[in-house]
């Protein structure tokens, strides 16, 4: 913290009172702390003056009917003691690769570009899909990055947790949506009666994304059925118009 003496012209030391006002020029956050304080014996000493951001700033001290004196000091980096997930309010589909970035902060929120040692593991909750990919990530000046993550199901919103030992952990929410269609899967298989005749029951089908849901956005998608393995013809209509995925 800071100390302060008033001097007279000769730069003799003074005891006379006053109360010194401390200003900053800041690039980027405000001076935080007690910007005042009082003499004594000529000397003012500031006991709790902060600033969170790791840059370089210039302080100035003034004190009415005296001249200003000023100093610029470095504010660095702390230890590190909490997770920043720089992604957030992302949206992909079922499947699509990700690739999430957690930053590695002191306790004023800077970016700890010291840090290439922090090991970071990110869990999913909130649904019931499997999320695949580099679940386990090595800080690298700070940044965390976990390449070619993906999920499964379309199941809307689902929560990223990112931990790491004796850290703060973090969050956030990820939009899984349904994919297009890749595939196609027996929904009601065909059953037939006893003699030659219409089926009892007519097979349904759906379309599927990648990650296996039902790909519900397509629509006017066609499908024709076929037959084998026996002397016979399918006959009736063989082909039908997918509708929300179903066909």
């Amino acid at each position: 913290q800071p100390k302060i003496a008033l001097e007279d012209a000769g730069g003799n030391r003074v005891t006379a009172g006053a109360t010194v006002v401390v200003t900053a020029s800041c690039p980027t956050g405000p001076l935080g702390g007690a910007l005042l304080a009082a003499t004594m014996s000529g000397v003012a000493t500031f006991a709790s003056l902060k600033y969170d951001v790791a840059e370089t700033i210039t302080l100035s001290y003034s004190a009415s009917g005296l001249n200003a004196a000023s100093e610029t000091i470095t504010v660095g980096l702390s230890s590190s003691t909490k997770l920043s997930a720089v992604t957030a309010g992302h949206t992909v589909t079922s499947t699509q690769v990700f690739q999430p970035v957690v930053l590695v902060q002191d306790a004023g929120g800077n970016k700890n570009t010291a840090d290439s040692a922090t090991v970071v593991t990110v869990a999913a909750s909130g649904g019931s899909g499997t999320l695949s990919g580099t679940l386990t990530a090595t800080a690298s000046a700070g940044v965390v990055t976990f390449p070619g993550l993906s999920y499964n199901k379309a199941e809307g919103s689902l929560t990223l947790t990112y931990t790491s030992a004796a850290l703060a952990s973090t969050t956030h929410v990820l939009a899984v949506t349904v994919g297009p269609p890749v595939s196609l899967s027996i929904a009601t298989a065909a059953a037939t009666p006893d003699s030659v005749g219409v089926f009892t029951v007519q097979p349904v089908l759906h379309f599927l994304d990648a990650g296996g849901n039902l790909a519900t956005g397509a629509s006017n998608l066609h499908v024709t059925a076929t037959g084998s393995g026996a002397s016979g013809a399918l006959a009736g209509v063989t082909s039908a118009v997918c509708n929300n995925g179903i066909a």
